[in-house]
């Protein structure tokens, strides 16, 4: 088999995350590559997609999208407890250094379950 079809996060194999019965999923996305404009006085760049993550429950998208002006931001709040991630891959982001990192949890209506946190960068994607 080819590497480049046995790489996670591909419309072939996306990441799947599953929490337990009862909990959903929360996806918050932690972006180093945010740009501060206010800092800079420049105008703030467009975010570059870098992923989606898919609510398999109600079929709910949420692009990953990085180099805005959000440092951190709630992607999603799952409806059930199962999502998958796929990432976007191309030679532009990659050579960008993108870096960002997705921090996972699974909760109930009253508390936090097993955080996890999930780094990732093209380089290590590809």
């Amino acid at each position: 088999m080819d590497a480049a079809k046995r790489i996670c996060g591909t419309k072939s194999q996306p990441w799947s995350l599953e929490a337990p019965s009862g909990q959903k999923i929360l996806i918050k996305l932690i972006d180093f590559s945010a740009y501060s404009w206010q800092d800079s006085g420049h105008r703030p760049q467009s975010c570059r997609n870098s992923g989606v993550v898919v609510d398999k429950t109600d079929n709910r998208n949420e692009s990953i999208c990085v180099g805005g002006t959000e440092r951190e931001k709630q992607l999603l709040l799952s409806s059930g407890k199962v999502v998958d991630i796929f990432f976007t891959q191309s030679d532009q982001h990659i050579s960008e250094a993108i870096r960002f990192l997705l921090e996972v949890k699974g909760i109930n209506k009253f508390h936090f379950y097993s955080a996890t946190m999930v780094a990732a960068t093209f380089s290590d994607i590809l």
